[in-house]
């Protein structure tokens, strides 16, 4: 059955391995991770390739924010040796089964020393005791080790060494350029009286007051944060749900005032069918009448000219009568068309093209939560034609 210490130390290496050591580009664990000025961590690899695509330019994937890449590129790029540590410390404690090998001579280590940084079997712990240099190294078995690295505490006892000076440890710092240093640093360049230089212990004790501060301000400056994008989330949210009602209710109105504009179209084609259907019977009739007294005149008309050019008198005359009472009973000199008429038009309402539905108004609070609403002004449906 697991303890609770077991339990605990399972959790934080959970938590790093899915909180910390993952690149935000490929989502797996650092391979040689660089940190940029803004402070997020990325794969060399990965940031290569993510200049690649932007031409060039070295923009944080994560925030936007852009920096000027360096002469060397993205090798040189500051390395993350926080999390180079961390990850080394992770693959220790993960090892599990496996066994730690001593430094020296490969073989199962039984020891662990701080100060170095190494794993050591039975055999070479007891040469690394008796040394002069490392008589006073702290060592620790290998249980231990891995207990202490599962914890929050693991920070106190891993070794941080010199970039410049690889064999030396980090142990002092300088208070004038604020960086840590070795001690062969503060002999070559970190050299008093010019360079004030504490241990790291004395500076962090220092310093961890206004390190806690700043985590506090980071933690308010989150929280603020966090508490603005939720607000313009639900601004965001609230203006999805007024721009939803404000298209319903123009798309009603819309349809309402076309519906009526159909209606007083249909009414006003009626209108006209009912105008027009009689007067084109009357027409109708007129041309067929029409039609049927000029077949009669084309045929009086055939006759007399024949009877005039190839007649004698006697036929001439015998024809003066019947032909004198056919003209009169015609009468076309008395034909008028004052009982039918073309007039059919339509008048276009001046006004009819001037309808609004109404307009948007955008109303602004300091609530963080804007509202839009719609105002739509009752419509005069505009009826034209009434006249016809």
């Amino acid at each position: 059955m697991a303890t609770a210490s077991s339990v605990s130390s399972e959790k934080v290496l959970t938590d790093i391995n899915e909180q910390i050591l993952l690149c935000a580009i490929c989502m797996e664990r650092f391979k040689s991770p660089k940190i940029l000025p803004c402070l997020h961590t990325y794969c060399e690899p990965c940031l290569t390739e993510w200049v690649k695509t932007n031409n060039d330019q070295l923009i944080c994937p994560t925030c936007k924010e852009s920096f000027p890449l360096p002469s060397g590129g993205v090798p040189a790029i500051a390395n993350n040796r926080f999390m180079n540590d961390l990850q080394q410390i992770l693959g220790d404690v993960n090892s599990g089964s496996q066994k730690s090998v001593c430094a020296v001579c490969k073989k199962e280590a039984k020891f662990w020393c701080q100060d170095c940084g190494e794993f050591f079997c039975d055999d070479c712990v007891n040469t690394h005791k008796t040394m002069r240099l490392l008589k006073g190294h702290k060592l620790m078995t290998v249980d231990e080790y891995k207990e202490k690295m599962s914890s929050e505490h693991s920070r106190l006892i891993q070794p941080r060494f010199c970039d410049k000076h690889p064999s030396a440890q980090l142990e002092l710092y300088c208070d004038s350029c604020q960086i840590p240093t070795c001690v062969k640093c503060t002999l070559v360049e970190h050299t008093p009286p010019e360079h004030k230089t504490l241990s790291v212990e004395a500076a962090l004790e220092k310093y961890m007051p206004t390190m806690k501060e700043y985590e506090e301000k980071a933690a308010q400056k989150v929280s603020d944060l966090k508490q603005a994008r939720d607000g313009a989330v639900d601004v965001g949210k609230c203006l999805e749900k007024n721009k939803t009602t404000t298209e319903s209710q123009i798309i009603d109105l819309s349809k309402t005032v076309i519906d009526e504009i159909k209606k007083q179209k249909n009414r006003l084609l009626a209108v006209v069918a009912d105008t027009y259907s009689p007067k084109r019977k009357q027409i109708d009739s007129k041309v067929e009448q029409l039609e049927h007294r000029l077949v009669g005149a084309e045929s009086m008309h055939s006759h007399l000219n024949h009877l005039l050019r190839y007649g004698g008198a006697v036929d001439i005359m015998a024809a003066k009568t019947e032909i004198c009472q056919r003209l009169g009973q015609d009468g076309l000199t008395e034909e008028n068309f004052d009982s039918i008429d073309s007039n059919l038009r339509f008048t276009e309402n001046p006004q009819c093209k001037l309808v609004d539905l109404g307009y948007i108004n955008q109303v602004h609070n300091t609530s963080l939560c804007s509202q839009v609403y719609i105002y739509t002004t009752l419509v005069r449906i505009l009826h034209v034609g009434d006249d016809l």
